[in-house]
């Protein structure tokens, strides 16, 4: 395990050609300029740090591709935006990687309070298990932003003097953000502000496995600052296994204090969301469009629960607005400086120390749960457990007619329906022609799993070909009745990656 001290952006470069796994470089204060790491691949962690944490060494910016098993600590990484530079210009970079840390960096713009020349501090996309711990990000237009991360880490950090979202991500699987600090954020003009956004907007599939815990997010100022945790799902992808507990979310003149669209398997615990009496907007906790919810031992302005949500279990609670007088409870509610000024025993937030005793564990269904989508075309995204997806509306008509779904079942035994007792699905009722712009296609069909089809087996013909340029057994519907295809046949679905369908993979209904 080798140490090497470095003090030039040539010597970094030299350092790297010689390192193996183990090893450490040592950087001296001074400014190392841009840093392009690509495709360093390590078999054990490369450190890369300052000599000095009271004078670190500067990158005006990192990049880290194809790179694997790195750790960066006690660094001072960024720089304010040229003239001509984008808002959503990434100033730091990891895409592609693996296994890469960052450890009490400091990630900024400018540093000259102006908000309009600052880009994004951190951008980690494409990788996997990446963790950053004790950094501060300020003077960021957005502090973090992680797209299709499979494992990552935000933990012990600050986020101040931000100007749109603090910590956000996208399409991300087994993501914690634990125990960080927001507050002093600068909003501009039309930017929508969290302190913590989950989205899936413009992805491929959606997030799961998501824990939000131990956080603070104060903002005393009002028009300025932003909203609390939003978790917002425009598409059909969901946010799946999601904790949200022992949060405290203090914000004025914003309405969303936590959000949740679109979940599944969702805990939202012992979270405190305040603002002052004098706010005209009530800072709430909100879920919309979501299944198998707790909600328990919270404390906010108000709760919003729409009539969507299902499976939904919402005990112990506190809303300011039916039980005003519980505001005497807090020790400074208009003007808080520090934590302890919201905080009340036994309900919502408990201390950044907290350990609240585990929820019971949630019992296995007992039967395959409902998958349901729309009259349009949809994304099904399935459970852990076992699973009946259908595409088409429960009351629809047109059974699938002129819709394209998409069915992922995931874990489980799962079963997918083309037909039930309305008749068979995705027939456009052409019978001249193979109708191929309506089906379902089954992205992961499985040991165990089955297709559900109207009628019998005898009704359709099976024939391997390519959907969206995925191979597979296509399912046509024989219209003419001939037992051989033909192209009056009406393709129904699709089943990617198998070659071959037999009798016992199917069902009727």
């Amino acid at each position: 395990m080798a140490i090497y001290d470095v003090k030039t952006a040539a010597e970094l470069t030299t350092a790297l050609g010689r390192t193996v796994g183990g090893d450490t470089i040592r950087l001296a204060s001074g400014n190392y300029g841009l840093v392009n790491l690509a495709n360093r691949v390590y078999a054990s962690t490369v450190t890369i740090t300052s000599a000095s944490a009271t004078a670190p060494a500067h990158f005006d910016g990192l990049t880290v591709s194809g790179s694997k098993n790195l750790a960066f600590s006690a660094l001072d990484l960024g720089r304010g935006l040229g003239a001509t530079e984008p808002e959503y210009t990434k100033l730091n970079t990891v895409q592609m990687s693996e296994n890469v840390s960052f450890s009490n960096v400091s990630i900024h713009g400018s540093l000259d309070g102006d908000v309009t020349n600052d880009g994004i501090g951190l951008y980690v996309t494409d990788s996997k298990n990446v963790a950053v711990t004790g950094a501060t990000f300020t003077e960021n237009f957005r502090g973090l932003l992680v797209q299709r991360a499979d494992g990552f880490t935000i933990g012990e950090s600050r986020f101040d003097k931000i100007r749109s979202d603090g910590a956000n991500f996208a399409a991300s699987d087994r993501v914690t953000v634990r125990a960080n600090t927001f507050t002093d954020f600068n909003r501009y003009g039309t930017d929508h502000a969290d302190a913590i956004q989950f989205w899936n907007t413009g992805q491929t599939k959606g997030a799961t496995d998501i824990l939000i815990q131990n956080n603070v997010f104060i903002q005393t100022a009002a028009g300025k600052g932003a909203q609390g945790i939003f978790m917002y799902d425009l598409t059909d992808y969901k946010f799946t296994n999601v904790v949200i507990e022992n949060n405290l979310m203090y914000g004025n003149d914003d309405w969303n204090g936590i959000v949740v669209n679109n979940g599944q398997n969702v805990r939202i615990a012992n979270n405190t969301v305040l603002s002052s009496l004098l706010d005209p907007k009530q800072f709430w906790i909100s879920v919309e469009k979501s299944d198998s919810v707790i909600v328990e031992k919270n404390v906010t302005d108000n709760f919003q629960i729409s009539a969507d949500v299902t499976n939904l279990s919402f005990a112990d609670n506190i809303s300011l607005a039916a039980t005003p007088l519980f505001r005497s409870q807090f020790t400074n509610l208009e003007t808080p400086s520090a934590p302890s000024d919201l905080m009340v025993s036994d309900w919502g937030f408990q201390g950044l120390s907290a350990i609240l005793p585990a929820p019971a564990p949630a019992p296995a269904p007992t039967g395959p749960t409902l998958i349901q989508g729309t009259a349009g075309s949809d994304t099904l995204q399935g459970t852990t457990f076992s699973d009946k997806m259908i595409g088409v509306a429960a009351t629809e008509m047109d059974l699938g007619k002129g819709t394209a779904d998409k069915m992922w079942g995931k874990s489980g035994t799962d079963i997918f329906v083309l037909g039930d007792q309305r008749g068979t699905f995705y027939n456009d009722g052409a019978n001249r022609s193979a109708g191929k712009s309506d089906y379902a296609q089954i992205m992961d069909f499985g040991t165990g799993d089955k297709i559900q089809l109207h009628g019998s087996l005898d009704q359709y013909l099976f024939v391997n070909g390519q959907v969206n340029k995925q191979a597979g057994v296509q399912i046509f519907l024989d219209t003419n009745g001939n037992h051989l295809f033909d192209s009056r046949d009406e393709l129904i679905g699709h089943v990617v990656g198998v070659q071959s369908l037999g009798p016992d993979s199917f069902t009727f209904g």
